[in-house]
């Protein structure tokens, strides 16, 4: 249950989109990569395009993505390069 949400977290972490959802006083990542990802999903509706595109694009780069993404939406990741 707890795949998806970690690694749009572990993406957005990669991509430096953490930046956009912290508070801008702390050095450090404040929010688990699984809170991230929930975040992530909520605001991915209403999300610049860009920033969309970069956090599929570092997802697409992670190995154990493979695993959760079902194959008839990989190819959507693949349309990226």
């Amino acid at each position: 249950m707890g795949k998806l949400p970690t690694l749009l977290g572990k993406a957005g972490d990669n991509a430096g989109l953490e930046r956009t959802i912290k508070v801008n006083t702390s050095k450090t990542r404040t929010y688990s990569f699984f809170r991230q990802g929930v975040i992530y999903y909520q605001l991915l509706p209403r999300m610049k395009e860009s920033y969309a595109r970069l956090l599929m694009e570092k997802m697409h780069l992670l190995p154990e993505a493979a695993s959760v993404i079902y194959p008839h939406t990989w190819s959507f990741f693949e349309s990226l390069k």
